[in-house]
Formats: C-alpha cells, sequence, structure tokens
C-alpha cells in the first residue's frame, strides 16, 4: 500500500477561517469542488490534501499548531472517504454529532463523498434534469451499472481491508535504550528478539487463508445484496448504494443523457465537467431541496450553528453561537 507522507501545516496557507481538507489533489477535483461550493456559506474554506492519510494529517498537524507563529485562529478539519472501514470505526468519528468532543475528522459514512450523488431521489431536484426524465430514468440506470459492479467491489473491500491491515505492519525502528546494541552478537540477538516477528507472520497466514478471504467476501455480499446473496441486485434491498465505489458508478447517472449543461462554448458538457456543475448546483440549492443527504446535512449544520474553535486555547472547542 502506498503511504501519503504526512504535510506540515506550513504547506498549507493558515489564516482566520475555518478549513476542511477533503480528499483530491487540486480545487477541481470532485470533492473540493462540490462540498467547497455546500460549506462556502458557512464561511468553510474546503483544500485538496491529497489521499486519506494525508488530510487527516494535515488536520491534525494544524490543530497542534494552532495559537503558534502563523497559525492564530487557524481551524482545520478533515473529512475522508470510508472506504472498507466498519460500521464501529465510522461510528466513533460521528459520535455525539460531527466534530463533537474536539475531534477533528470525520469518516464518510458512505463510501466516499461520491456516493451521494448516486441517490436517483437527490440528483432529480436538479435544475439540469432533462425534459422528459425522471427518477425512474436515473434509478433504472444505476441498477444496471451496479449490477455489473457489485461483485468485483465486493472482492475489492476485501483487498481494501488486506492492504490496510498488512500496510500497517511497520517495524518501528529500535531506539537508544531499547535493547543491548553494544557489541555484534548482543545487537543480533536484540534484532532477532526485539519484535514479534512470529507473531506477525502467523497473523499474516491467517488472514490470507482460503477460508479467511472466502468468509470476508461472502459478509461484504451479504452487506451489500441483503440477506440472500444469490438474488440479483435491487433498489433499496441491501446496502449496496452507500457501500459500492460510488465514483465508479457516478457516470452511469450523472450523464449527458440524463443532464443538460450547457458550457461557454455553447456545447453540452460531458465527463467531470458535467457532474461538478450539476453536483455544485445542488449544494447551491441545498436549503431549498425537499431531499437531502443526511450526512452533508449534519456537516453544514455542524458549522452552521457553532462559532469558530480556537484550537489552542481551552474551552472554546464547538462552542455554540452567541445569542
Amino acid at each position: 500500500m502506498s503511504r501519503d507522507v504526512a504535510s506540515p501545516p506550513e504547506r498549507f496557507e493558515a489564516g482566520p477561517e475555518r478549513q476542511v481538507f477533503a480528499e483530491g489533489e487540486t480545487d477541481l477535483s470532485f470533492d473540493v469542488a462540490v462540498l467547497g461550493e455546500l460549506l462556502a456559506r458557512e464561511g468553510v474554506r474546503v483544500r485538496p490534501a491529497g489521499g486519506c492519510e494525508n488530510v487527516i494529517a494535515a488536520a491534525r498537524a494544524f490543530a497542534r499548531a494552532g495559537g503558534g507563529p502563523g497559525f492564530e485562529g487557524a481551524e482545520c478539519y478533515a473529512i475522508v472517504d470510508r472506504d472498507h472501514r466498519g460500521d464501529d470505526q465510522v461510528g466513533k468519528t460521528w459520535a455525539g454529532g460531527a466534530f463533537a468532543e474536539g475531534r477533528v475528522h470525520l469518516y464518510w459514512r458512505c463510501h466516499e463523498f461520491d456516493n451521494h450523488f448516486l441517490e436517483p431521489e437527490f440528483l432529480g431536484q436538479s435544475a439540469y434534469l432533462r425534459p422528459g426524465r425522471t427518477v425512474e430514468d436515473l434509478t433504472a440506470a444505476l441498477v444496471g451499472e451496479a449490477r455489473v459492479r457489485v461483485y468485483l467491489d465486493a472482492a475489492n473491500l476485501v483487498l481494501k481491508a488486506l492492504r490496510e491491515e498488512l500496510g500497517w505492519w511497520d517495524f518501528r525502528e529500535f531506539a537508544l535504550g531499547e535493547g543491548d546494541f553494544g557489541s555484534l552478537g548482543a545487537a543480533r540477538a536484540s534484532l532477532v528478539d526485539g519484535r514479534p516477528y512470529a507473531q506477525l507472520a502467523e497473523r499474516k497466514t491467517s488472514l490470507l487463508a482460503t477460508k479467511a478471504l472466502t468468509a470476508m467476501y461472502d459478509a461484504n455480499v451479504a452487506l451489500m445484496l441483503g440477506p440472500s446473496d444469490d438474488a440479483p441486485l435491487e433498489f433499496g434491498r441491501g446496502e449496496w448504494l452507500q457501500r459500492m465505489e460510488g465514483g465508479k458508478l457516478l457516470g452511469a447517472v450523472l450523464h449527458e443523457r440524463f443532464f443538460a449543461v450547457r458550457g461557454s462554448n455553447g456545447r453540452d458538457l460531458t465527463g467531470l465537467d458535467l457532474r461538478v456543475r450539476v453536483a455544485r448546483d445542488l449544494m447551491r440549492r441545498f436549503d431549498e431541496l425537499a431531499y437531502r443527504p443526511q450526512d452533508l446535512v449534519e456537516v453544514r449544520d455542524y458549522f452552521r450553528s457553532t462559532q469558530p474553535r480556537r484550537f489552542g486555547l481551552t474551552g472554546t472547542a464547538g462552542s455554540p453561537p452567541s445569542q
């Protein structure tokens, strides 16, 4: 697994505004551009920070630096994709509400940010929906694409879980005073006996055994499709809409077949440009929509209903607005 390198806070421009780090390489990344549209009205700037680990590391670095020279009033958070993570790990980041108890990061409850824009009822409220197209049309297209990918996604969730489990088996380097490194023989013995190599090897063997892999895969299929894993994927049954890779499904519904957006050159937008434009318009009109994804509501409400934290000071985190 490739590991992100934690970005020092000085890589980013600090300022008094609230900032949310999201996954993406540029301001034009889907997550950054779209979430930024939603939170801009709450005085929050959404910034790209690379992959998951780097996003969290950036927010934590700012939290530690808050109040220091150049970071006065800096307030930074991270929201990252759920990927393979289980309900317990994700739920802990939402306990008590978004960013409660001084926490600075959340995992989306769905696989990734894109999944919010798979919901036909949500997309059907778009001002860009072509005349004659319906929520039922969007649902049919989504289900058709999901049926092609569901077993692939169930398998890939296994690989993602294994990659994280095995990737964290970094061997911590020895420190002075830990073991005896005063002579050739003593140092050799300290190396051989100083880490739980045998236990790690046994754990790796058990994780990669056929029985374990099969159990993980079957559990993912049951989660996505519901109790009967041999039944075809259906809308409203199982958790596939939340747990499949949203980015791979998004093009089936946020497509020029269903949405007409005229570009500056007079031609209809396609691909990422279309997806970003439709999604940003939904964010712009979020307050007036009848149907809204719950995660997005809770994140917006946190920033709308609280004053800025002032990291480095006590008693200010998550303060309600002044009356």
